[in-house]
C-alpha cells in the first residue's frame, strides 16, 4: 500500500524569546487550507497555541537541554503528539544580542544557539535565529489599535517605512520596509545599532551628564548608557554627585542594592528628588533620540515605542507639553516634518515572541509555492494596467495595505477569497512563473495595455 504522502492541513510551527534571563516558547499550530494559504504573509494569521512554557536560563549549561526539556514538558503537559497529523516544520528563536549567520553566542552563559543544530536536533524543516528587536520590529505587524497608546495622530502613509525604538535593559531599534512577493506586499524588520550612537548633549546639565559618564566609562558615552534600564541607573549617580544635599540614605540603599535598579527609581519618582530629576532628564534623552529616529527614516507608517520603560512610565510620554514630546519634535526647521509622523508607544511588552511567530509563519510560507487557484472566474479575472497616479499601486486586499506609490500600476483580481494583488515597480524580481508571463507583456508595452481576459480553467 502506497504511503499517504499529502501534507497535513494543519502543521506544528515555533516560536522563541530568548532573553538574558529567561527562555519563552510555543508551538502553534496553523491552519494551511486552500484558503488560507492562498492569503499568503498575512500579519494576523490563524495561530492556536498548542503549549508554551518560560524556562529560567540559569538552570541549564546548554541551550539544547532547556528545548529538550520543553519538548517533554508539551508532551507530557497538553495534547501535542508527534503524530501523522501533526509535523514540525518551522522555527523561529529570538534571541538577545548580535546574530551572525544564523548563530548566536551568549557569552556570560556559554550558551550558542545555532540554527543548523536545532534543525538537526528537533527534525525541523526550517529554524531562523533572528536578533529579539528585529523579532520585535515583526511583533509591531501584530498589534490592535487597543494594543498602542497614540502621542500624535500624525498624517498615516501606508506604504512608508515603520521605525521602532524601546528601552529595557538596553536601547534596541530598528527599521521596517514594504517588501514584495508572488502574495503582494507586506512588510520586512531589519536591523540597527542606532541605540549605540553618540549622546548628543543639548543642555548644561546634559553637558555636565556627558563629562560625569565619559570619566566613568573611560571615553565614549551611547545613548544606550542614559536611555535603558542601566542608564536610569548612571543617571541617577550623575545627580547624586551634582547634587549631593538631596540624598537620602535609605532610598539610595534601596535602589543600590535592587536587581533591576531602575525600577526603583521609577517607584521613588515622587518621593525622592533625584530620582525625580532622573526620571525627568531621561525622558527628555529618550525622546530627542525618537526624533532622531524619525528624521534617519520618515516613517510615516508609524513611529514606535516599544520596551517596557515607556509603558510602566505613560504618563511621561503622553501630551504635547510632555518632555518626551517637546524633545522629539524640537528639531529646529525640519520640526514642521516631524509633526506629521504617527507616533504610538507599544503598551504590550510580548513583541519577541509574538515577531518569532510571525516569522516562522513565513519561514513556513517561502518555503511553498504560491497558492494560485487552477479555476479563474472569467466575468472577473483580468489583468488591468493604469498609469493613473491617483491609484493606489497596492489595493487593500485579505489585509495587504494599500499605497499611493506613484508607478503603473498591474493588478492580477481574483475572485475575493484568493485576492492576491501583484505590483510591479521598476527594478522588481519576477518570482513565479506567472508573474514572469505577464512581464513579457509588460516588456511589449505596457502602458498601453488597458484589458486582458484570462481564459476560463488556463
Amino acid at each position: 500500500m502506497e504511503k499517504d504522502t499529502e501534507e497535513p492541513k494543519t502543521i506544528i510551527l515555533m516560536g522563541g524569546d530568548i532573553g538574558g534571563t529567561n527562555s519563552r516558547f510555543a508551538l502553534f499550530k496553523v491552519d494551511v487550507s486552500d484558503e488560507i494559504m492562498a492569503r499568503g504573509p498575512m500579519d494576523h494569521p490563524p495561530f492556536e497555541i498548542v503549549y508554551a512554557k518560560n524556562y529560567l536560563n540559569a538552570d541549564y549549561s546548554m541551550f539544547r537541554d532547556v528545548m529538550t526539556e520543553f519538548f517533554a514538558d508539551a508532551e507530557h503537559h497538553s495534547d501535542f503528539a508527534r503524530t501523522p497529523d501533526f509535523h514540525l516544520t518551522a522555527c523561529c528563536l529570538a534571541v538577545a544580542g548580535p546574530v551572525d549567520d544564523g548563530r548566536a553566542n551568549f557569552t556570560n552563559r556559554g550558551w550558542v544557539i545555532d540554527s543548523q543544530d536545532i534543525k538537526e536536533w528537533f527534525g525541523f524543516e526550517h529554524v531562523r535565529v533572528v536578533n529579539d528587536f528585529v523579532a520585535s520590529g515583526y511583533g509591531i505587524l501584530t498589534l490592535m489599535e487597543t494594543e498602542v497608546t497614540v502621542l500624535q495622530e500624525g498624517k498615516y502613509s501606508q506604504s512608508a517605512p515603520i521605525a521602532v525604538l524601546g528601552a529595557g535593559t538596553g536601547l534596541g531599534e530598528c527599521f521596517l520596509a514594504p517588501n514584495w512577493s508572488p502574495y503582494g506586499s507586506f512588510y520586512d524588520a531589519y536591523p540597527s545599532e542606532g541605540g549605540h550612537v553618540e549622546f548628543a548633549p543639548k543642555t548644561d546639565i546634559q553637558f555636565k551628564c556627558l563629562q560625569f559618564l565619559s570619566e566613568k566609562f573611560q571615553g565614549r558615552v551611547s545613548v544606550e548608557r542614559i536611555v535603558s534600564g542601566k542608564g536610569l541607573l548612571n543617571v541617577y549617580e550623575f545627580f547624586k554627585s551634582e547634587y549631593p544635599d538631596e540624598f537620602n540614605e535609605g532610598h539610595d540603599h534601596k535602589i543600590i542594592n535592587a536587581v533591576e535598579a531602575g525600577a526603583v527609581i521609577a517607584s521613588l519618582t515622587y518621593d525622592y528628588t533625584l530620582c525625580a530629576q532622573t526620571m525627568e532628564f531621561v525622558f527628555e534623552v529618550y525622546g530627542t533620540e525618537a526624533g532622531s529616529v524619525a528624521l534617519k527614516f520618515l516613517p510615516y507608517g508609524g513611529l514606535y515605542i516599544a520596551g517596557s520603560l515607556a509603558p510602566r512610565n505613560i504618563e511621561r510620554l503622553t501630551g504635547q507639553d510632555s518632555s518626551f514630546m517637546k524633545a522629539a519634535i524640537n528639531k529646529g526647521r525640519v520640526s514642521p516634518a516631524l509633526k506629521n509622523i504617527p507616533i504610538k508607544v507599544v503598551m504590550c511588552e510580548d513583541l519577541g515572541m509574538r515577531g518569532s511567530q510571525l516569522l516562522s509563519y513565513r519561514i513556513f510560507l517561502e518555503s511553498k509555492p504560491p497558492t494560485i487557484p487552477a479555476q479563474l472566474s472569467s466575468a472577473t479575472d483580468v489583468l488591468e494596467t493604469t498609469a493613473n497616479p491617483d491609484i493606489p499601486a497596492i489595493r487593500k486586499s485579505d489585509g495587504y495595505a494599500d499605497g499611493p506609490y506613484k508607478e503603473p500600476h498591474i493588478a492580477l483580481t481574483l475572485p475575493a477569497r484568493h485576492a492576491m494583488d501583484i505590483t510591479f515597480i521598476a527594478e522588481i524580481a519576477v518570482a513565479s512563473s506567472i508573474a514572469a508571463s505577464i512581464a513579457l507583456i509588460i516588456g511589449f508595452g505596457a502602458r498601453s495595455l488597458t484589458r486582458i481576459d484570462l481564459a476560463k480553467g488556463s
